[in-house]
């Protein structure tokens, strides 16, 4: 039996139903990874796109990542292969496009110790790269597969008619054919370097927050000047410790190497993913930019929520302002009333392309309530406001529109999609001696020094950089264990 502490090693046969010479891949996966994991385990496998729906039948039950318009399925992120018991040789189905029906028989072969010196997943065998997708199903891709040496021959014969008669028309013709084959042609190459490559960013993927706050300067001489700006974050491993960082914007000369240094200490790879979720500003979207080559910048969901919801607020507001100077003037229009009500439903209608994705239905919708001002009451400062905000959320989403992801998709295969995380960094780091009751006025280097000591306490680190910095403090039990690890 299998306890909770201990998880094992399932060694996992998959091979797609209907094509001979078989296709398959044989794969490691830990116990305690749920069916979500094994699901974009197979994705990455067979080089899917993951763009149509998919379910495991397993016992007459039907598990799958939920999705608008998907099949009521059991939550696959909720179960754990640990749960489920499987015997050995056990087999059940995972089936992806029920358009082309991509049937991947799947059959736990073994159960093996975890080996602490191997990451996981990992896929340890495999024969034949994937089929395209769309490519019509098992059927099609065979005939396409069969088809495609004799195809390229005929095309290349053409090729060598047309050079022969000059024919430059047709020459440019054959030569756009060709490309489309290529893929057909290098069927019998699996690249297991390559899917392991894409495992080990899936299962490693270091994820950083980025955040600012404001603190008083000591130079302060109203309340509305004398602020100074700090940027704070944390950096979350899959696994360790997550580690904090924080600077003053207009002080510090290398932040970015600042931040690298941070990573780097979390033994940060050449190959690893990085995922950097930041609030959009400037200052804070520029910090991570060329950090990392497998590096991925988001823009965090909960600023872009947030601002939606006062706009909608605002919206709730005019249109109370209206119905109430509508019945006390005795002029309401039924017209006009619904015209108001319809800001709001066009905001939410912008939330929803924002969370699929879709950056630019988002913002032509914005743009659409721009041009409704007309509709709105001519007088009040509820309706400038929310035009304002509007104005302001649209150049922000145009600035940010490059690092705007499918939330949808990254929540419900488990990613992080906000920087709440970071949030209570700041609140960490700057601590309330800076903002809060108890505040004080600092100097950018006092605050940006204090910054680095808070830092170190959070992350564990003063004594050592302390004995870094000065080896007398270094006692006999450290020096000795300094000199067994050298």
């Amino acid at each position: 039996m299998e306890h909770d502490s201990q998880p094992e090693a399932y060694c996992v046969h998959v091979w797609i139903r209907g094509i001979h010479p078989m296709l398959w891949r044989r794969f490691l996966v830990r116990s305690d990874s749920t069916l979500a994991d094994l699901h974009v385990l197979l994705q990455i496998g067979f080089d899917w796109t993951d763009f149509h729906l998919h379910r495991f039948r397993i016992r007459k039950k039907d598990y799958a990542v939920p999705r608008p318009g998907g099949l009521g399925c059991h939550d696959a992120r909720q179960i754990k292969l640990a749960d489920l018991h499987f015997r050995i040789n056990e087999r059940f189905l995972y089936e992806y496009d029920f358009g082309d029906l991509w049937q991947h028989q799947v059959r736990i072969e073994k159960r093996l110790e975890i080996e602490a010196s191997r990451s996981y997943p990992v896929c340890v065998g495999g024969q034949w790269a994937g089929p395209p997708e769309d490519c019509g199903g098992p059927q099609a891709f065979l005939e396409r597969r069969a088809a495609a040496p004799w195809r390229v021959r005929e095309l290349l014969d053409d090729l060598l008619e047309d050079v022969k008669a000059g024919d430059a028309e047709a020459l440019d013709y054959r030569i756009e054919e060709l490309p489309p084959w290529q893929e057909w042609l290098m069927l019998h190459r699996f690249d297991r370097r390559r899917v392991n490559r894409r495992l080990r960013q899936y299962a490693e993927a270091l994820i950083v927050g980025l955040d600012g706050g404001f603190i008083h300067s000591k130079d302060q001489k109203s309340r509305g000047e004398g602020w100074f700006e700090v940027i704070a974050g944390k950096s979350m491993p899959e696994e360790g410790a997550a580690k904090c960082f924080a600077y003053v914007q207009s002080y510090d000369t290398k932040p970015k190497r600042r931040l690298f240094e941070l990573m780097k200490s979390q033994g940060l790879q050449a190959n690893q993913q990085v995922i950097f979720l930041s609030d959009g500003a400037d200052d804070v979207r520029e910090l991570p930019l060329y950090l990392s080559p497998e590096s991925e910048h988001w823009l965090d969901w909960f600023h872009v929520a947030m601002r939606l919801r006062v706009m909608g607020q605002m919206a709730k507001g005019l249109v109370n302002e209206q119905n109430m100077t509508s019945a006390q003037e005795s002029l309401t229009e039924a017209g006009e009333e619904l015209d108001t009500v319809d800001i709001g439903k066009q905001l939410e209608r912008v939330k929803w392309f924002l969370w699929h994705g879709n950056v630019v239905r988002a913002l032509d919708t914005m743009e659409d309530i721009e041009d409704q001002r007309d509709l709105l009451p001519q007088d009040g400062e509820s309706r400038k406001k929310l035009l304002k905000a509007v104005r302001e959320f649209r150049g922000y989403i145009e600035a940010n529109q490059n690092f705007i992801p499918n939330y949808g998709d990254r929540y419900r295969h488990g990613e992080k999609i906000s920087t709440a995380f970071a949030e209570s960094a700041v609140n960490q780091v700057v601590s309330k001696r800076m903002v809060k009751k108890q505040q004080m006025r600092w100097t950018e280097s006092g605050a940006h020094n204090l910054l680095q000591v808070r830092t170190k306490v959070l992350n564990d680190q003063l004594r050592e950089t302390f004995v870094r910095w000065y080896p007398g403090m270094q006692t006999e039990q450290e020096t000795q264990i300094e000199k067994k690890a050298a």
